[in-house]
């Protein structure tokens, strides 16, 4: 009788043994590229950012209650740190996923930051065209979004540079911003 399973019987038991582990499991390819486990969601600053998403709103629809004083300075109030807070979560967030070390995202960042780019640019004030023609409306004008998308894909290339490095960038882009607006 040739069947695996004849012999004594800690043989056996390691045949049995090697089948069991070696069924499903695939020989990876020389090149193939492993997929990184998900990151795990930071429940917390998902929470906070979804808040803050919600104050941005609140923020955009206050101008619909000039009418009514009151309503209006409660939303002003409670707004005035939704822009700020959700841009700071957002940049935590963005460090958190470029220093991961998970494969592929700097492109995931950079891929989100053209939609933002491209989305934000082609809808924020799509009520102007009209007046201002189609060359103006694309190329004259820049948005907050604009400005977090340009932030993101930075980030993304910077996102390997030295700490040193990075202080020193910083620094000089501060000194440059702090000149031309003394200048103005």
């Amino acid at each position: 009788m040739n069947s695996p399973f004849h012999g004594d019987s800690a043989a056996v038991a390691a045949r049995v043994r090697d089948a069991c582990t070696t069924v499903g499991r695939v020989a990876p390819r020389p090149n193939a590229r492993v997929p990184s486990p998900p990151l795990s969601r930071l429940s917390g600053i998902d929470a906070a950012r979804g808040i803050a998403m919600i104050m941005v709103c609140l923020s955009h629809i206050r101008y619909q209650f000039d009418d009514v004083p009151e309503i209006y300075a409660l939303l002003t109030y409670i707004t005035r740190v939704a822009t700020p807070m959700f841009l700071l979560l957002s940049g935590f967030v963005a460090a958190h996923v470029l220093s991961s070390g998970r494969a592929g995202a700097r492109i995931a960042v950079v891929d989100r930051a053209l939609c933002v780019l491209i989305v934000g640019h082609l809808l924020l004030n799509i009520e102007q065209l009209p007046q201002v023609g189609v060359a103006d409306w694309l190329l004259s004008r820049v948005t907050v979004t604009d400005a977090i998308a340009l932030c993101l894909i930075v980030a993304a290339m910077c996102a390997q540079w030295p700490t040193r490095l990075l202080l020193f960038a910083g620094a000089a882009l501060a000194r440059c911003c702090s000149s031309s607006c003394a200048t103005r």
